[in-house]
């Protein structure tokens, strides 16, 4: 009878990897080298499932939203890099990078709504990923300075192509100004993700984590840093790993990390150049039923990411941040 791999041991979510026949297995004398875990291949994947909303213009200011009226335009590059855990090597610095365009605009000065999308900009040697990645879509809607409520929904390919998912995180987010440059973040969200394979109608598997997260924000007007920490803690699953029929989905708790800046130049401020740095905690590599097959947030990986954004003013002109009373 054949000798299936256990469905957490190394390598058991690789479709590539062919059973072995042996009519009397022996355990070996002394165990053999763990083999990287291989999702599947080739590479595909879908906009980052825990990754914080990154919003730059808000990192210089006491508020979430823009003032009533203003658009803004951007986009951002972020290199991936990892271990060998989606593909047959790990990925180094400038073997996969992810291009992400988006847009926000606001209405009045108590909401705001965005979109955005992902696209693969480069794919390790050897892949042959699907161009487009995914989309999401958000809402802040701030009542009252300093305190909003949020909404992100996202949706994309699984890995391979062999599936989606669809997800949404509503939230509450919360904004204190300790003093003239420096702000305090926290935030809770409930985000909820379905997984189903390709051809099917319902959601093959579910996931439901409470996000607690946490930033510290220095500098004002023209120039600002940031450093901030999300923990996820699973609090209900179900189901089994779309790409591994009979494993059920055993998410763990996560802790992403994120460290960035943005300098504002141009006449009224209106371009944001920033660059960031993102730690995303996602599972075990030798454990697959603890990971998501998704290559922008999924799994364990690091992201160095540039980006510029430019803000467009409303008719009838104006500055965005109003000048400090002397």
């Amino acid at each position: 009878m054949p000798n299936t791999p256990a469905a957490d041991a190394p390598g058991a979510l690789d479709p590539a990897a062919p059973p072995t026949a042996s009519p009397n297995p022996v355990p070996p004398a002394t165990p053999p080298p763990a083999n990287p875990v291989r999702i599947t291949t080739p590479l595909a994947g879908a906009p980052a499932i825990g990754l914080r909303r990154v919003d730059v213009g808000a990192k210089v200011s006491d508020r979430f939203v823009m003032p009533s009226g203003y658009a803004e335009v951007g986009g951002e590059l972020a290199f991936v890099t990892s271990g060998a855990i989606v593909t047959p090597s790990k990925v180094a610095f400038g073997d996969m990078a992810l291009f992400r365009p988006s847009a926000r605009r606001s209405f009045g000065d108590e909401l705001e709504l965005s979109l955005g999308t992902t696209w693969l900009a480069k794919e390790p040697s050897g892949e042959h990923a699907w161009i487009w990645q995914g989309a999401s879509v958000g809402a802040v809607y701030e009542p009252a300075p300093g305190g909003a409520v949020v909404l992100d929904a996202a949706g994309g390919p699984l890995l391979h192509g062999q599936g989606s998912f669809w997800s949404a995180a509503p939230g509450l987010s919360r904004k204190w100004a300790l003093d003239g440059d420096t702000r305090a973040v926290l935030s809770l969200s409930d985000d909820f993700t379905a997984l189903d394979r390709r051809g099917e109608l319902g959601a093959r598997a579910w996931l439901d984590e409470l996000v607690l997260g946490g930033e510290v924000e220095l500098g004002h007007r023209d120039f600002a840093f940031w450093v901030g920490a999300d923990y996820g803690v699973p609090v209900a699953k179900h189901g089994e790993q779309p790409l591994l029929p009979g494993v059920p989905l055993r998410p763990t708790t996560r802790l992403d990390l994120q460290v960035g800046s943005v300098l504002r130049v141009g006449r009224h401020e209106s371009w944001d150049l920033f660059a960031y740095y993102a730690w995303i905690d996602r599972g075990e590599a030798n454990r697959p039923s603890t990971l998501l097959p998704i290559v922008d947030g999924g799994f364990d990986q690091q992201q160095v990411v540039l980006g510029v954004r430019h803000r467009f003013e409303p008719p009838g002109g104006g500055v965005m941040v109003p000048e400090e009373e002397p």
